[in-house]
C-alpha cells in the first residue's frame, strides 16, 4: 500500500479497512511485477491525482447555469468510438510536443489525463466547449476529422445516459486503478436522451458514523488486525494470499452482512471465490471482530465498505506473537 501521508492514509481508512496491500474492487485483476523504477513513476502519478481529488478539482468541467461543476467522467468517453478518438487525441498531444523541438522529456500517460474538456448544456442540450492538452490551455486539440466534420461547439448527440458531477472538497478520498472514485459532499446527476438534458437529481452526500479504526496511526491499525490472525491454523503460506471483502454496515456501523458476489480472495494469478475456503474464512472472521465500521451515506442509501488483508510469510513473521 502506497502510504503518501499519514492522513491521506487515514481517509482512505473512511472509504475501507485495508491491510497489506491497496484493495481492488473490481474482479477481473491484472496482477503484474513493477519495478523500482516504474513505481516511482506511479507514485508520482498518485501523489498528482490525490492533489486533484482532495481539492474537488477534475480534469473535466460543465457550466450549469451560472456554475463550474467537476465530472466523475468524460462524456466523449460514452461514444462507440472513444478508442479511435482516444488514440486521435494522444497523438495530437505527442506530436504538439514534439514540434516544441526542445530536450525535454515527452510526458504522455496512459494513467493520468493528457487532456481536458470543457462541457456547457444550453436549451437542455449538451454541447463540447473546448478541449485542450492537460498543460495548456492554449492547445487546443482537433476533433473535426473524426466527429463527422463537425466543429466546436459539439452537440453530444451520442450520449444517452447520466453523468455525476461533484463540488467540495472530498469527504472519502480515494481512487481505484488511478480513477477518481472519491465521495463528495454535494452531487448532481445528470440524465440525458441522445444529448438532451431528460431528469437532474441533487445529493448531499455525508460520513455518518467514522469506524474507530480510521482514527488509528496505521502501524497501529495493522498490528490490531494483524494481531487477530490465527496464525497456527494457516500452515500453508507457500503463497500469498490476498482477501478482498465487501461489507454491507448498518446505520450503527455494524455489519449486517457479507456481499459474497464481491468478496473473493487472490492467489497467485487465481481468483477463488468458494466460501469454505479456510483464507477467507479467516478473513471473515476477523472482519466480523471490528467493532464498527463507517457509515457513509451516498445518494441516500448507506454504501458497503471494503475491507482487504494479506496472509503470507512475511506478514506472519512480523506480527505473529
Amino acid at each position: 500500500m502506497l502510504n503518501l501521508t499519514e492522513s491521506k492514509v487515514r481517509a482512505r481508512l473512511l472509504s475501507g479497512l485495508s491491510c497489506g496491500q491497496s484493495r481492488t474492487p473490481a474482479r477481473t485483476v491484472f496482477i503484474r511485477d513493477v519495478s523500482e523504477h516504474m513505481n516511482k513513476i506511479f507514485a508520482y502519478i498518485l501523489i498528482l491525482g490525490a492533489i486533484a481529488q482532495i481539492s474537488g478539482q477534475s480534469s473535466d468541467i460543465l457550466i450549469l447555469e451560472k456554475d463550474t461543476l467537476n465530472l466523475y467522467s468524460n462524456p466523449l468517453e460514452k461514444r462507440t468510438d472513444w478508442q479511435k478518438v482516444n488514440q486521435s487525441i494522444s497523438k495530437q498531444i505527442l506530436d504538439k510536443q514534439i514540434s516544441l523541438d526542445n530536450d525535454s522529456i515527452i510526458e504522455i500517460s496512459p494513467f493520468f489525463p493528457n487532456y481536458k474538456t470543457e462541457w456547457k448544456i444550453e436549451n437542455e442540450s449538451l454541447y463540447l466547449e473546448k478541449i485542450s492538452s492537460y498543460q495548456s490551455n492554449d492547445s487546443k486539440l482537433d476533433l473535426t476529422t473524426l466527429v463527422s466534420d463537425k466543429k466546436l461547439p459539439i452537440f453530444a448527440d451520442w450520449l444517452t445516459g447520466k453523468l455525476i458531477l461533484f463540488e467540495g472538497k472530498c469527504i472519502v478520498c480515494e481512487s481505484n486503478h488511478l480513477t477518481n472514485t472519491s465521495i463528495y459532499p454535494n452531487e448532481i446527476i445528470l440524465e440525458f436522451k441522445r444529448g438532451i438534458l431528460v431528469n437532474t437529481i441533487k445529493y448531499k452526500n455525508r460520513v455518518l458514523k467514522k469506524s474507530k479504526l480510521s482514527e488509528l496511526d496505521p502501524n497501529e491499525y495493522l498490528e490490531y488486525i494483524y494481531s487477530k490472525v490465527r496464525w497456527e491454523e494457516l500452515t500453508d503460506l507457500g503463497n500469498n494470499y490476498q482477501a478482498f471483502l465487501t461489507i454491507k454496515p448498518d446505520k450503527n456501523g455494524r455489519i449486517q452482512k457479507i456481499d459474497w458476489e464481491n468478496t473473493y480472495l487472490i492467489v497467485g494469478n487465481k481468483i477463488i471465490s468458494n466460501k469454505k475456503n479456510i483464507y477467507l474464512e479467516e478473513a471473515v472472521r476477523i472482519a466480523k471482530i471490528i467493532p464498527d465500521w463507517n457509515v457513509i451515506l451516498r445518494h441516500n442509501k448507506i454504501m458497503n465498505q471494503s475491507f482487504t488483508i494479506l496472509f503470507s510469510k512475511e506478514m506472519e513473521a512480523k506480527y505473529a506473537r
